[in-house]
């Protein structure tokens, strides 16, 4: 019988990982290319895999709704989840994980968003690791 051990399994999560990271990558540059357009291809890969790990804290996994995500990082600042209204809608139990992104944004009012860029977005991707 073929048995695949924990460093294995690890070493091909990061592989996954990384690839989904060059996948949104290549989808943002396409969808949204306003938001990043100053970005290198190392510090946009760096920020996505930082809002793939934010976001599947919250059960937020589906390419695109990871990629919103990462764009409400971009616009309103990495921490943008700790907002009492937005963390509440990212935590919803009533709402499956992936359509939550979508509550927050239809939801939030731009008074929480002014809130939220008290972390402002303009120092992306120089300090993106204190997002983690």
């Amino acid at each position: 019988m073929l048995q695949i051990s924990n460093g294995q399994m690890a070493a091909l999560r990061a592989l996954r990982h990384a690839a989904f990271a060059l996948w949104l990558r290549d989808y943002v540059r396409r969808n949204d290319p306003s938001i990043v357009a100053a970005w290198s291809d190392d510090a946009l890969v760096e920020g996505l895999q930082i809002a793939i790990r934010r976001a599947t804290r919250y059960g937020i996994t589906e390419p695109v709704s990871v990629a919103e995500y990462f764009s409400a990082m971009v616009l309103h600042g990495p921490m943008f989840d700790e907002l009492p209204l937005v963390h509440a809608l990212l935590t919803n139990p009533a709402v499956p994980p992936n359509a939550r992104i979508h509550d927050v944004f239809r939801r939030a009012s731009a008074e929480k968003w002014t809130t939220a860029d008290r972390t402002s977005a303009a120092w992306w991707p120089d300090a993106v690791q204190a997002a983690e």
